[in-house]
Order: structure tokens, then sequence, then C-alpha cells
């Protein structure tokens, strides 16, 4: 559970950041440095809802060692990874560089 109040904090930072210039009008920020942000913000929750699940997965099948199945532990692995290239390079991220090539044009 000290990995999941780790994570608490990255997003709490990372949101107190963004919410500084949310929408880059003030010029704080660009477009896509914000886009990032919440990028990494909805990865993390992605991540969090992981370790969760992993957990509980861990109770139940488990045994009687409580050890994190093989493929459960890989499973997360392979979340952390999408998750972050979804959400900061595909999506958010993504959208953030186009948006702003928009604005430079």
């Amino acid at each position: 559970m000290e990995i999941m109040t780790l994570w608490n904090v990255a997003i709490t930072s990372v949101h107190m950041i963004c919410c500084v210039d949310y929408n880059a009008w003030r010029g704080t920020y660009t477009y896509w440095m914000i886009s990032m942000f919440k990028g990494f913000i909805a990865g993390t929750l992605i991540v969090i809802a992981g370790l969760l699940i992993t957990s509980w997965v861990s109770v139940i099948d488990g045994g009687k060692t409580k050890q994190t199945p093989k493929w459960c532990s890989n499973l997360l692995k392979f979340t952390y990874f999408f998750s972050y290239f979804s959400e900061c390079g595909l999506g958010e991220g993504g959208a953030g560089r186009s948006k702003s090539k928009q604005q430079q044009e």
C-alpha cells in the first residue's frame, strides 16, 4: 500500500502544477505540457486500479503464501507501460502536440 501512497502524491503534485494554468491561456505552460500532465494523471489512475486488482488477486489466488501469481505481475507491468504510452504518447500528449502545431501556424 505504500506504493499507492507514492502514486497518490505524484498525482496530487502534477495536478497542482496543472491547475496553475489549466487551459494554457495565461501562457505559463504550453498546451502540450498541460496535455502531458493530464495524460500522466489518467495513466497513474489506471496504474492505481491495476495495483488494487493485483492485491485482490494475490489475496484470492495467492494460496497460503499470498504471493502474486506470475501472470498477474506480468499483466501489471504491461499495464504500467501501456497506460503511460497510450495516455501520454497517443492520447492526451498526441492531442497536445497537434494542438500546439495548430497554434503555431
